[in-house]
């Protein structure tokens, strides 16, 4: 296991949060889920749930729009990792992802990157031999969070033929009966929409989508389904229009495939998104993208730096250009 980042303590008030104006931790709500194993972020008008296991304990659930309604807008959604059906890591039915040593998620307000900076680190077992830091930032009034994924070769061989991506069954405004699914090619963003306004999707920042498949209910929750449908290239059509009974609709997007000798990373940019109609999802879509870049990708484009540990008491210069002092501030700052 190799830690990236360097997780300080919130040991009271951060002075940053004081001069800038920020709202205290002591101010915010408890999480919608409380877990050990799944967190929150909840600044934006969309709140997600990330958690240290691949989505089996948080399943990326959304909540929008937040506060307010704050409607849930999610069943299921986890993480895929693949090169064959019967070598197919999910973090949902199977749950094959396991947190690592130190691994614990954890969502630090306010961030160095962003209002609010998420990590987490689990692995596959013994399914691929794969290791995933998963970073997550997220700031006030937007309607999207980003989440980075670091997913790294720990099995000592090469491993070919690789797909990533997810599994996502979104019931839109806590609705599972009367949705519609569709791709946004000019955007590689796949989203689910009900019979009212509101669309969530799932947009691709950092690689090439090579599919995305949807479905009935259940059509993908099994690893033969959900690598078949991963690593079969090509983009199916919208969603017809539901039928008078029971529809529950899901889809899988990934990319694929690419190849990891060991110790290598490949790295994979994605937005959870909500909008009140397709052209808000878009725009908000767009937006995500502007974070992406002056977030350097939620803090997985950065260039690494050597781990350090300032003296207590010492001032620091945080991301935001205030000063703060450390053991007050919470400083996460990556390693090589």
């Amino acid at each position: 296991m190799r830690k990236h980042w360097l997780r300080g303590v919130l040991l009271g008030v951060s002075l940053a949060v004081l001069l800038a104006g920020g709202v205290a931790l002591a101010d915010k709500e408890p999480p919608l889920h409380p877990s050990a194993d799944n967190k929150t972020h909840d600044v934006g008008i969309i709140n997600v749930e990330v958690d240290d296991d691949g989505g089996y304990t948080g399943h990326y659930y959304a909540y929008w729009p937040c506060p307010g309604d704050c409607k849930s807008q999610t069943s299921h959604a986890n993480l895929l990792l693949g090169n064959g059906s019967d070598k197919m890591a999910d973090g949902n039915w199977d749950g094959d992802f396991a947190t690592t040593t130190g691994g614990d998620i954890t969502i630090t307000e306010p961030g160095v990157i962003s209002h609010q900076d998420g990590y987490a680190q689990y692995d596959d077992g013994d399914v691929l031999g794969l290791e995933v830091t998963q970073y997550s930032c997220a700031w006030e009034d937007d309607d999207f969070i980003l989440v980075g994924y670091e997913i790294r070769n720990v099995s000592g061989a090469t491993l070919n033929g690789l797909y990533v991506g997810h599994y996502a069954d979104l019931d839109v405004d806590g609705h599972f009966g009367d949705d519609k699914t569709a791709y946004d090619s000019g955007r590689g963003m796949g989203y689910i929409l009900a019979t009212t306004d509101t669309h969530v999707g799932l947009r691709y920042l950092m690689g090439d989508v090579s599919s995305y498949r949807n479905g009935d209910l259940n059509d993908y929750t099994s690893d033969s389904a959900a690598y078949l449908a991963l690593s079969s290239p090509g983009f199916d059509a919208t969603y017809p229009s539901p039928p008078s009974t029971y529809t529950d609709v899901e889809f899988v997007m990934g990319v694929g495939s690419f190849d990891l000798a060991a110790g290598e990373v490949y790295k994979l940019g994605t937005a959870w998104i909500a909008g009140d109609s397709l052209a808000d999802l878009r725009a908000n879509a767009d937006a995500a993208v502007d974070r992406w870049v002056a977030s350097d990708g939620c803090g997985i484009l950065a260039p690494e730096v050597e781990e350090f540990v300032p003296e207590p008491g010492s001032v620091v210069l945080l991301a935001s250009g205030l000063m703060g002092l450390a053991g007050y501030a919470g400083l996460r700052l990556r390693r090589k």
